[in-house]
């Protein structure tokens, strides 16, 4: 994949436009690409358990985090890695998705 290209996202779209097709997939095929421990890691006392792109990236990155810590990287060298797969340019960026800011 060439820099600026993004996963899921045609040449000629917005991303905002691949956001809602891809979160719209998810609400027709919830019962496919979910799985319990993501049902309870989303569930809040309001009710509120959607499925969403972006809650698929902090996972993805909590997952991605935690298994290059546990293989025996630092933070500062796994959030290196794990930041450029997302996108992102800033280490710092991941204590967002770790939910440490």
């Amino acid at each position: 994949m060439e820099r600026g290209e993004k996963i899921f996202v045609q040449p000629t779209e917005k991303t905002h436009h691949a956001i809602n097709r891809i979160e719209k997939y998810l609400g027709r095929h919830r019962e496919n690409v979910e799985t319990q421990e993501g049902r309870e890691r989303r569930s809040h006392d309001d009710g509120y358990n959607k499925l969403t792109f972006h809650g698929l990236r902090y996972n993805y990155v909590q997952d991605r985090m935690n298994r290059e810590m546990l293989h025996g990287r630092r933070f500062r060298e796994a959030a290196a890695m794990v930041t450029k797969e997302v996108g992102h340019e800033r280490i710092n960026v991941i204590n967002t998705y770790l939910g440490k800011t």
